[in-house]
């Protein structure tokens, strides 16, 4: 297996198609930030050097005038189901995403044409078989540590807080280890449907055949793939604590100026190096799929095509 190769090809890849950045911006949850201004309207002779000289929630509770305990709850519950309704189409968009970046890796490799369209064509085809496999990761993630969790509850309760702690020593190894394969399945099966227009269930199967028959492939790639997203997280945090340290040196003095400087200085670079890598991250696992079944996927073509109605 030539990992130098695979690794490379993704970085040139994700280097030189930079509409690609698009989808691994959402592929990766990364979001957007916005500045309402409606309360200004609606509060007449309140200037921003008002709100901009607030030091205490009870400063911003006066004088955005909650002094009503039933409209304040009221908003309170229309802000979470915003926030509810923004995550869901968040979800929408990185599952549509995901099978863009795939689509299109599997053109790439294989010299076909592709662009925006055909990416999002092939993401729109598959979306429904994405969030179901999405919502099966999650699933299976949120039992997992449930399970955990009332193990070592009832281990304390029966045993005390020291085996709680002797416990932890070996099952968060195991957790990890389980986070790990995993990911690993769960990356071939989104492939497998993807290009191989497998539904869920037959796409998990042949993921977990995959997994066992190049075992050794999968997890030197996949410990290649963490190490090479430590490197990247670490440059991340330097680069966020580089760029949002002013921030939170502005806010002391001005939090509208520490606002608009991290929407317009802070934000846009932190959100393309996090586009770059969704995009690497992604095209890196299809490629590797696509070398483990190079002789049976020969045309990706179809996953382009648009849905029948």
């Amino acid at each position: 297996m030539r990992y130098s190769e695979i690794i490379q090809r993704a970085f040139s890849a994700a280097w030189k198609y930079k509409y690609l950045w698009i989808l691994g911006f959402f592929a990766d949850l990364t979001g957007s930030l916005s500045i309402l201004q409606e309360w200004r309207q609606s509060r007449p002779g309140r200037g921003w050097q008002e709100w901009n000289q607030i030091r205490t929630w009870d400063e911003l509770r006066d004088l955005a005038g909650w002094d009503n305990v039933g409209w304040f709850a009221g908003v309170t519950i229309l802000l979470i189901f915003f926030i509810l309704m923004v995550v869901v189409a968040l979800l929408i968009i990185e599952r549509i995403c995901e099978g863009g970046l795939i689509t299109n890796a599997g053109l790439l490799r294989l010299g076909e044409p592709h662009n925006l369209s055909t990416a999002w064509q092939g993401g729109s085809r598959y979306f429904l078989r994405m969030m179901g496999l999405l919502l099966l990761q999650i699933m299976l993630v949120l039992g997992l540590i449930i399970a955990i969790i009332g193990f070592l509850i009832i281990l304390g309760v029966g045993l005390g807080g020291l085996m709680v702690l002797l416990a932890l020593v070996f099952i968060l190894p195991l957790f990890f280890a389980a986070l790990f394969v995993v990911f690993i399945i769960f990356s071939y099966a989104e492939r497998f449907i993807v290009l191989e227009n497998n539904g869920v269930v037959d796409a998990l199967k042949s993921a977990a055949v995959l997994w066992k028959q190049k075992f050794g492939k999968s997890v030197a790639m996949g410990l290649i793939a963490v190490g090479i997203m430590i490197c990247f997280t670490f440059v991340l945090i330097m680069l966020f604590l580089l760029l949002f340290i002013p921030v939170f040196a502005l806010w002391l003095f001005s939090p509208v100026l520490a606002i608009l400087f991290a929407i317009f200085i802070a934000l846009p670079p932190a959100a393309v190096v996090a586009a770059y890598l969704g995009a690497y991250r992604s095209l890196l696992w299809s490629f590797f799929f696509l070398e483990l079944r190079a002789p049976a996927v020969t045309d990706v073509s179809a996953a382009a095509a648009p849905a029948a109605g």
